[in-house]
């Protein structure tokens, strides 16, 4: 078994690359991973989708990956690192489902390095779904769309009224009563998805989550 040592790795469901990590996020620090070289088609899938892998190969990787926990060294059940010479990528493979994790550059740049020293792994695997990737917004923005996307669908419960009516006069320099009027134009404005009207609901729902 060929390992890399010492890296961070930070395991999400999406693939988020190592510069749109949020503080909040479970940075782990691995001590020592396995590392697959693998062709590039197969990096691919394991970027892009929900795989599943054979039994043999979990058993290879069982409790090989180790991370440091507080003053002692934990074990992860099924961790390893594959690479394609050109990139590569962590993966933490779970119950439920396959998490990812890109690499600090500096680490990265190792890893490609070391696998150039490596015989390629033909890994036999089964794509369960093609998971969706905006490859044009970065995770920040994804997360904003995505915030706002909920709070507008609850403004439909919502019972106070002179709240919609603040959030649309700040949206669009408008004054307007209906409600439905009101919640169908925000509605309208998310689908054509204008940059500047996104920002501005959107600093407006954190407002009112920061004040709760």
């Amino acid at each position: 078994m060929n390992y890399i040592y010492d890296i961070l790795v930070n395991f999400n469901d999406q693939l988020y690359n190592f510069y749109d990590w949020n503080l909040n996020d479970d940075i782990i620090n691995i001590r020592k991973i396995p590392v697959f070289r693998v062709d590039s088609n197969t990096l691919c899938d394991i970027k892009k989708c929900e795989v599943e892998f054979e039994e043999e190969f979990l058993k290879k990787i069982y409790n090989k990956t180790e991370m440091f926990c507080s003053k002692k060294i934990k074990a992860i059940s099924y961790s390893c690192l594959f690479c394609d010479r050109m990139e590569a990528v962590a993966v933490n493979i779970t119950d439920t489902n396959l998490e990812k994790s890109s690499l600090l550059l500096d680490e990265e740049e190792e890893i490609i390095d070391f696998s150039n020293r490596l015989e390629e792994t033909k890994l036999r695997y089964r794509i369960v779904r093609e998971n969706k990737i905006n490859n044009y917004k970065t995770r920040m923005e994804i997360e904003k769309e995505q915030l706002v996307k909920k709070e507008i669908k609850s403004l439909k419960n919502e019972k106070n009224i002179n709240k919609i009516k603040y959030l649309y006069y700040e949206c669009f320099n408008e004054k307007e009563k209906t409600k439905e009027k009101m919640i169908d134009k925000f509605e309208l404005a998310f689908k054509n998805n204008p940059d500047e009207l996104i920002q501005k609901m959107y600093s407006f729902f954190k407002l009112l989550q920061f004040n709760k």
